[in-house]
């Protein structure tokens, strides 16, 4: 656990036997006081939201406590801090913490202003997470969690759902697509992977009609007469070409 988050749990709580891991997250730990307090004097009346891994956490709750902090000081979580900024009547908020969630603060309260306490304050191997990866790893990951969790894991599922008894039902094509059965684990918990619109189903277009097209033969020496007792039909003094390519048996 990061030291400082742990020392505000440690504050929330009351709990004197926790023992906390003197770590740290190296972004959270670059974002200084006196930085925030320069971001709160330049946008005065802001919400503060603070992270409680950052740096300045343990010192903005003791100033706050001591009455040296603006009263509208916030110790929150990420999520914390999107159910605060969406319900606080105010519309400027200095957010400690890692710059991604400003993204994320931006689309979904566009009417809202969100200031980085930390410009600086970017994690690269976040951002080395991609969708992709994360669908990777979901994929390729399953049957090692699977074995190690000694679980069953039905794989290549169209979907999921849940029965009327509470349990979930995995749906996956069999007979060739033309069956969609529910399989059910008898392990727990239940494990899948589960590939949405693979098996979609199509609308018969029943105007399409057949084209048949005549194909004319020829041989690489000239035309000749095709050898044999019937020709199906095709008066035998009809001419065909018959293209053959490579060696002749």
């Amino acid at each position: 656990m990061n030291h400082t988050l742990g020392d505000w749990l440690k504050r929330r709580t009351g709990r004197a036997n926790m023992r906390v891991w003197m770590g740290e997250c190296h972004v959270h730990a670059g974002i200084r006081p006196d930085e925030v307090a320069a971001k709160q004097a330049q946008y005065a009346g802001a919400d503060l939201l603070i992270h409680p891994e950052c740096g300045c956490a343990s010192a903005c709750v003791w100033g706050k406590d001591q009455g040296m902090m603006a009263p509208n000081t916030y110790v929150l979580s990420t999520e914390g801090m999107v159910r605060h900024a969406a319900a606080s009547p105010n519309d400027t908020f200095i957010v400690a913490t890692e710059t991604g969630i400003l993204h994320r603060l931006h689309k979904e309260m566009p009417g809202k202003r969100f200031i980085a306490a930390d410009d600086a304050a970017v994690c690269r191997y976040m951002k080395q997470i991609t969708l992709q990866k994360l669908r990777d790893t979901l994929r390729d990951l399953a049957p090692r969690v699977a074995a190690r969790l000694q679980v069953g894991l039905t794989g290549d599922c169209i979907g999921l759902e849940v029965d009327s008894d509470g349990e979930i039902a995995m749906l996956k094509p069999s007979l060739g697509g033309m069956v969609v059965a529910p399989i059910y684990s008898k392990t727990k918990p239940v494990m899948a992977t589960v590939r949405p619109g693979m098996l979609e189903a199509v609308e018969p277009d029943w105007n399409v009609r057949p084209h048949r097209r005549p194909v004319p033969r020829s041989l690489d020496s000239g035309e000749r007469r095709p050898r044999g007792k019937n020709d199906g039909g095709v008066d035998r003094g009809e001419r065909r070409t018959v293209r053959l390519r490579g060696p002749r048996g």
